[in-house]
């Protein structure tokens, strides 16, 4: 248990009688970067395992509203010890990643939003038709 992530959760008010408190708990501040002229914080988080939907849903929302009370914005990715999770949890990640899209690259997100994904064997398998994998990942990323 990290005493620095554990004044986040303080910070963020992260309820400890959420039932998803316990997946959150033992997580850790890896890193910090900030920029003080433009008020952004990048965080690295580290956890054991893949957080659940309503765990990350929580404590993403909380910790966008605790800086934005303070003008600030922050951003954030996760190092996990563990990252095996069963196909729903997958697709929710999968959609949230998505929906980031859904404003900058539009067509990149209306050719996604409607694929399946699965974990096999340690890799996350897009399900695409041929074209699209084709027409836009092959064409334009691998040479």
């Amino acid at each position: 248990m990290s005493d620095k992530f554990q004044l986040l959760l303080k910070q963020i008010r992260f309820p400890k009688d959420h039932k998803t408190y316990n997946e959150i708990k033992d997580g850790s501040i890896h890193s910090v970067k900030l920029s003080k002229s433009k008020r952004r914080w990048f965080f690295v988080f580290t956890f054991q395992n893949v957080l659940s939907s309503e765990g990350f849903n929580l404590f993403n929302s909380l910790l966008q509203s605790t800086f934005n009370t303070l003008g600030a914005e922050v951003s954030y990715e996760f190092i996990l010890e563990s990252s095996s999770c069963d196909n729903d949890l997958l697709s929710f990640y999968f959609s949230y990643a998505l929906e980031s899209l859904k404003v900058s690259h539009f067509s990149l997100y209306s050719l996604f939003s409607n694929l399946s994904v699965e974990f096999f064997n340690k890799e996350i398998l897009v399900k695409a038709p041929s074209h699209i994998f084709r027409e836009n990942v092959q064409d334009r990323f691998i040479f």
